[in-house]
């Protein structure tokens, strides 16, 4: 609500950063530096330029994004991901040079002034929609429905080298392209695009992964005795958040191993912030972390002494359950109704004991807003 009574005429794209909270370095991303991004990094970066739209049916959400790249990514394509927007900033001095006046925590208009609090940035970046690099054959789809931009026409040229030891090569919309690489180490993507004017250059990065080979491995040989998922959606008396989420829930029961009736002693392990999209198929695994990452597999420093205190709690007589979200950086809100379905399933229907429920980081945060509601 600070910056709501400010006059909007100045604030020419529509768009006042200091409205969203700011994580990234947007510094790294301005027109004129050519800074190296990834996929995570891209979704972080746009979802705080969203934030600060003022009409923000003017822009894509990052939900309608992510849904987006699931129906392609579907079909085996990756999307290439690419921002070109302006947004305004208040200056450093706004407050200073008495630019704008605070008022008890409120910003309103210095009448009197004689010059601008703004200024404009200007923000490139692009990412394919994949963190990592896990096989050598991909499907990159070049398309409006990706580009994101305020700019009052799209770009003359654009050509990406892909990493792939070929160089740049000119690509057209609503177009896909075959890439072979040698191999499955780290790469380097770079676009450059050109609105008539000069070019713009900025980079990707493909990491190197063995979470995807490590983890089918072990998760073929140890899969969960039960496993399913459950919806839940945010309720109308909920007013700053509206949505739904899916979780998934996987089992290692105490007893008779695909017991269906009776949880003695439920211990739940929600898990944190996983931005990682589900980049190869592994069973019983969205995103970054899955039933494998909870057993010590898949190179997940945090989990590494996670199987002694499992294998203590099994010999306790506790039902190890993992809430894997479908979404690991959708709205806490979303996944706490989710988790709350599942907690009135096992209690309602599952016979459950008493729950000891541990959230790991923003697992932590969901757990904590589901039991107080």
């Amino acid at each position: 609500k600070r910056f709501e009574l400010l006059d909007r005429t100045e604030i020419t794209t529509g768009n006042l950063i200091n409205r969203a909270l700011v994580f990234s370095d947007h510094t790294q991303f301005y027109k004129d530096s050519v800074d190296t991004n990834s996929f995570v990094g891209w979704q972080q970066l746009y979802h705080e330029i969203y934030k600060g739209y003022y009409n923000k049916a003017s822009i894509t959400s990052i939900d309608s994004i992510k849904s987006n790249i699931a129906q392609q990514k579907a079909n085996d394509i990756v999307p290439i991901l690419i921002v070109d927007l302006e947004y305004n900033q208040l200056k450093d001095s706004a407050l200073v040079d008495s630019l704008i006046i605070d008022d008890n925590g409120v910003f309103k208009d210095n009448l009197q002034r004689t010059e601008s609090p703004y200024q404009k940035h200007r923000i490139v970046s692009f990412a394919p929609a994949s963190n990592i690099i896990y096989k050598t054959d991909y499907t990159f789809l070049v398309s409006k429905a990706f580009f994101f931009t305020n700019q009052a026409s799209y770009p003359t040229t654009v050509e990406i080298d892909f990493g792939d030891g070929q160089g740049f090569k000119a690509v057209n919309w609503e177009t896909t392209y075959n890439v072979t690489y040698n191999n499955v180490a780290s790469k380097t993507l770079t676009i450059k695009i050109d609105y008539g004017n000069g070019e713009i250059t900025t980079q990707s990065n493909l990491k190197t992964s063995t979470k995807c080979a490590d983890c089918l491995t072990w998760t073929l040989a140890n899969i969960p005795d039960e496993f399913s998922s459950i919806a839940g959606t945010v309720p109308a008396s909920v007013s700053h958040v509206s949505g739904s989420a899916t979780i998934n829930y996987y089992i290692k029961s105490n007893g008779t191993v695909g017991n269906t009736d009776f949880l003695d002693k439920p211990f739940i392990l929600v898990e944190g912030l996983d931005f990682e999209d589900t980049e190869c198929v592994v069973p019983h695994k969205n995103g970054g972390i899955g039933w494998c990452s909870l057993w010590g597999q898949g190179g997940e420093d945090a989990f590494e002494k996670a199987p002694d205190l499992l294998n203590d709690l099994l010999v306790q007589g506790y039902d190890i359950i993992m809430i894997d979200y479908k979404d690991g950086s959708t709205y806490i809100e979303r996944n706490a109704f989710a988790l709350i379905e599942f907690l009135n399933y096992i209690n309602n229907n599952r016979n459950a004991g008493p729950s000891v429920i541990v959230g790991t980081s923003m697992g932590g945060l969901v757990s904590h807003y589901s039991l107080s509601v």
